[in-house]
């Protein structure tokens, strides 16, 4: 979240952002999974993620952190659509 306010005002975060946290835009485990889901990163090893199948532990690049950045504050709306597909699966299940 701080590298998101370093580089945008509160503003831009908040149209971005649809979680709040003690009153200001945040991005939390929710939102990430969401976005790992709605981009399908976690099917196979890419330059975004490594699932290690000992561990059975799935690792995310620094190159992932800033494509979800880029994606969610390009698409204002893209969070948002993420959130809504990967909370209504996960309430199938």
């Amino acid at each position: 979240m701080a590298e998101l306010e370093g580089r945008f005002d509160e503003a831009k975060l908040n149209r971005c952002l649809v979680t709040k946290k003690g009153g200001k835009p945040s991005f939390n485990r929710n939102c990430f999974q969401s976005c790992l889901q709605k981009l399908k990163w976690k099917m196979d090893n890419n330059d975004f993620h490594f699932h290690q199948t000992i561990a059975d532990k799935h690792i995310f690049s620094p190159l992932a952190v800033r494509e979800i950045v880029r994606r969610v504050t390009e698409n204002e709306s893209f969070l948002a659509e993420a959130k809504a597909s990967f909370n209504r699966k996960e309430l199938k299940v």
